[in-house]
């Protein structure tokens, strides 16, 4: 009878690996609600692509901002305040060229040469701050950096 149990155990154990995962958080609604940023009409694949894009560039997961299964309520303190950091880069993607303006130097006759291109509007993103962590951490030059 032993035999037979651990039988049944090196056949079933591994099949277990083989069936598809359960998913542990609730799937995204097909309806969206309190929409206050996004277009009220975007695709779900679309609003999908811009979320996977601040879990990558914040290391986070859904429920760093939402309520699983309930996506429409603003409970989370993240939440707000990732609207807030959304609009705040939508800004500097309008007003780019006053706060990333290109760098000039001379060049071998004395003309002007752009040494950096303008910054395009989607290099601007979460990642220039966040650099893959939720909480930005604060630059602090070395004592001997020129600056």
């Amino acid at each position: 009878m032993k035999r037979h149990k651990w039988l049944a155990t090196l056949v079933i154990a591994p099949a277990l690996f083989l069936l598809p995962a359960v998913p542990t958080t609730g799937d995204m609604p097909d309806e969206f609600q309190n929409l206050q940023i996004f277009d009220p009409e975007i695709s779900k694949d679309e609003l999908k692509t811009i979320m996977r894009g601040f879990t990558e560039q914040l290391d986070v997961k859904c429920s760093f901002c939402h309520t699983i299964d309930e996506y429409h309520k603003d409970d989370n303190e993240h939440k707000v305040v990732t609207r807030d950091m959304i609009r705040l880069v939508g800004y500097l993607r309008e007003n780019r060229d006053t706060y990333f303006p290109k760098e000039e130097e001379e060049g071998e006759e004395g003309e002007k040469e752009e040494m950096v291109e303008e910054a395009e509007p989607e290099v601007l993103t979460c990642w220039m701050c966040h650099r893959g962590s939720a909480e930005v951490e604060t630059f602090t030059p070395d004592e001997g950096d020129d600056w």
